[in-house]
């Protein structure tokens, strides 16, 4: 399989910026801390000593992995044969070397983020989506990588915001037209009569106002990728005409005759139920057939909590303003939420914050309204939701409260694993609680699964 690689925060800052302080944050679901970075002068991090920053958490290693800042602000990243490893964007390292901006995974959770505090601020580009490497994710990047190779069309499946186009362009850049052009269209936002014209192009006199030939989107893709986002918004004429680009590699332009054909590879996306929309007669069979050969489906955000801190401290990374971490508080906060935008509301969330913020770190009142009451409201229905139709009223507390406490908890953990076959991931979100939170409170509590 090629390796995966993705797009990193590092790409979103230019990095001639000068005058800043290099900073390194690690946390974790059992805390965190902050170092600065002398240049040349190496900062180990992991569970105990010797390491010099000490992370509380029970899968990184005694002393886990060395971090060295070198000229340009460049820093050197060791994995010092951890048991667990250290992840890149997806990606297992020994030894490799990171920018500001970029955030490197130790073992399960533990996020290590190199940031700048405001000299004179770093100039940065438009800020683009960013995906990361959690369980969920990498799974997915996994088969795209594969499906890259290949030369059948794809259609990616996924809840608005999730990073569809994103993931499209990661096919296009793992695949073997990476070279050629990649041309992108929201079928959304074309009007039903312009459709044809705009896919295929139209000859001179096709039309009142056609005074030339024009080439459409699959022409200007030759050898290319054509992406068609919210496939399921276009019209059935034009679904008849892409069938047969996508089956034969031939297409007419508007008001022609001649045959004109086309190597291109179709990549399409969409929120919405293809199949449902087969069976109501608004969407074609065969185009769905042809289509769904191959195809990719990306998990909703609250299905991956996981990458939330991470995504959180990149989009802050490549955000303008005072902010430059993340307080416990805050990212508790936003662990919380159930993200119906996914990526897309958790990066104006992060961005609006940086805004906000009166000092270098965004607290929890600089988050949207949304989100911080979320948890306030819906706190209760997480934690017992399932607890209530499965546990037996609690006998009144006596005796030892931390025993009655712990009694309580393994009920609760157990009635969770229970309802879900023992799916760790479902569990913790019914739970609430991040996956790594839920193994070390099962290993806390004395919880194992049964054997078979």
């Amino acid at each position: 399989m090629r390796p995966v690689t993705l797009p990193s925060p590092l790409d979103l800052i230019d990095h001639a910026s000068v005058g800043a302080d290099v900073e390194l944050a690690v946390t974790s679901p059992e805390g965190g801390r902050t170092v600065h970075l002398d240049e040349g002068v190496p900062v180990t991090v992991g569970r105990e000593p010797p390491s010099s920053v000490c992370i509380p958490d029970p899968y990184i290693s005694r002393v886990h992995a060395r971090f060295t800042l070198l000229a340009g602000k460049r820093v050197l990243v060791e994995d010092l044969e951890s048991r667990n490893g250290s992840w890149l964007e997806g990606q297992r390292f020994e030894r490799t070397e990171v920018g500001v901006g970029s955030v490197v995974i130790l073992a399960h959770a533990v996020t290590a983020r190199v940031f700048e505090l405001p000299g004179r601020p770093a100039k940065l580009r438009a800020p683009q989506s960013t995906m990361v490497g959690g369980p969920k994710l990498r799974a997915v990047l996994d088969v795209a990588a594969r499906v890259a190779a290949a030369k059948l069309p794809v259609i990616l499946f996924g809840e608005t915001g999730t990073g569809k186009e994103l993931l499209a362009r990661f096919i296009h850049q793992e695949s073997p037209r990476q070279g050629r052009p990649m041309v992108v269209v929201n079928c959304a936002a074309i009007p039903a009569q312009l459709v044809e014209t705009l896919l295929f192009g139209h000859e001179k006199g096709a039309f009142t106002g056609a005074a030339a030939q024009h080439r459409g989107v699959f022409e200007s893709a030759a050898s290319g990728t054509v992406f068609l986002d919210e496939i399921g918004e276009l019209p059935m004429a034009a679904q008849a005409a892409l069938l047969r680009v996508v089956e034969q590699g031939q297409f007419t332009r508007v008001g022609g005759s001649r045959e004109v054909s086309i190597d291109v590879r179709v990549v399409a996306a969409t929120h919405r139920n293809l199949e449902q929309m087969c069976k109501e007669g608004t969407f074609r069979n065969d185009l769905f057939f042809r289509l769904s050969g191959l195809t990719v489906t990306l998990p909703p955000l609250r299905e991956r909590p996981e990458d939330v801190e991470t995504l959180a401290h990149a989009f802050l990374g490549a955000t303008e303003g005072a902010a430059r971490t993340i307080s416990e508080h805050a990212l508790a906060r936003l662990r919380a939420y159930d993200w119906p935008g996914n990526v897309r509301e958790l990066r104006n969330a992060v961005e609006r914050a940086a805004v906000l913020a009166v000092g270098p770190v965004i607290e929890e009142g600089d988050l949207p309204a949304r989100v911080v009451e979320h948890r306030v409201v819906n706190e209760d229905v997480r934690r017992y939701s399932i607890v209530a139709p499965i546990l037996p009223d609690l006998p009144a507390v006596e005796g030892d409260l931390r025993r009655q406490l712990t009694d309580h908890q393994r009920r609760v953990v157990l009635a969770a694993l229970e309802a879900t076959g023992w799916n760790r991931a479902e569990a913790a979100t019914r739970l609430g609680l991040p996956v790594r939170t839920l193994a070390h409170r099962m290993k806390v509590i004395g919880i194992r699964r049964p054997e078979r």
